[in-house]
């Protein structure tokens, strides 16, 4: 009862305390006298009462796994790993792609070979909820960190030193979203409106990229991916406690490498069907 005395103030408080008084057993003569003056005393004025659902909020709190997802340093890590994941599919992806450079029999090849793989409902499950997670965790940590202006998650040795490409995660990441719808409706949803004697993703794929304005929104979009990628590869690694010097230079290496080989690959597509598909 003492603890229903603290979630009470102000004159209708004080009559709810008076009434459950007179029906309390602390005012039995069975308890100490400590007890009893305990229950008689008058409430502090001073002390504000916790909000509603204070306690289930500290209930919550006290799972170890919520509380690493609701701090800083978990939501990196979740970042880090979905960032990962995300960049070894776009590898994947790049190789079938350049399957174009092939002819459109090899690319439609391939793309039979996914679509009629009875896994791939639940690969695109998993795919969706990798960008999805991402993308969630990025918005937490932009807004807190905007809202704070501080972060004491410090780079350490220079690998999360200020670039052109740090500081404009913020902007990069939006912009590859709306990439990223514009192919799904390219590619993936619009097919769904054409009959099967229609389909043909390479006659699909050449037509889009040899338009002005799609050529000018793919290439422009692994631009983007490629400030993206430059900065988030190192700091994924660095999230994930690589920041060490003997790790560093491989790291970074690695990275650009990576970065290089995407905006290559997806990059390169464009151009050749452009000017000579």
């Amino acid at each position: 009862m003492r603890g229903g005395r603290r979630y009470h103030s102000g004159q209708s408080g004080g009559l709810t305390r008076s009434i459950l008084r007179l029906f309390s057993p602390l005012n039995s003569p069975t308890r100490s006298g400590s007890d009893s003056l305990s229950a008689a005393r008058p409430p502090d004025p001073t002390r504000a009462d916790p909000p509603r659902g204070a306690c289930r909020l500290e209930a919550h709190s006290m799972n170890p796994f919520v509380k690493f997802l609701n701090s800083s340093i978990g939501r990196k890590y979740v970042m880090a790993v979905t960032g990962l994941s995300l960049t070894l599919f776009l590898l994947v992806h790049m190789a079938g792609n350049l399957t174009l450079y092939a002819g459109p029999k090899a690319f439609n090849d391939y793309a039979y070979l996914l679509e009629s793989n009875p896994l791939l409902p639940v690969a695109e499950a998993g795919l969706a909820a990798l960008f999805f997670v991402h993308v969630l965790f990025a918005v937490f940590l932009t807004t807190k960190n905007k809202a704070s202006r501080t972060d004491k998650y410090r780079s350490q040795l220079g690998m999360g030193a200020k670039s052109v490409a740090s500081t404009t995660m913020w902007i990069t990441g939006p912009l590859l979203l709306v990439f990223l719808l514009i192919h799904l409706w390219d590619f993936r949803i619009s097919k769904e409106f054409l009959d099967e004697s229609e389909y043909d993703l390479a006659a699909m794929v050449t037509a889009r990229l040899k338009s002005p304005i799609g050529f000018g929104i793919y290439l422009v979009s692994m631009g983007v991916l490629g400030f993206h990628m430059w900065h988030a590869f190192q700091s994924a690694f660095q999230t994930l406690g690589f920041a060490q010097p003997r790790y560093r230079g491989l790291i970074k290496i690695t990275g650009r490498v990576i970065t290089v080989l995407l905006v290559a690959g997806f990059g390169g597509i464009p151009i050749y069907l452009f000017f000579a598909g």
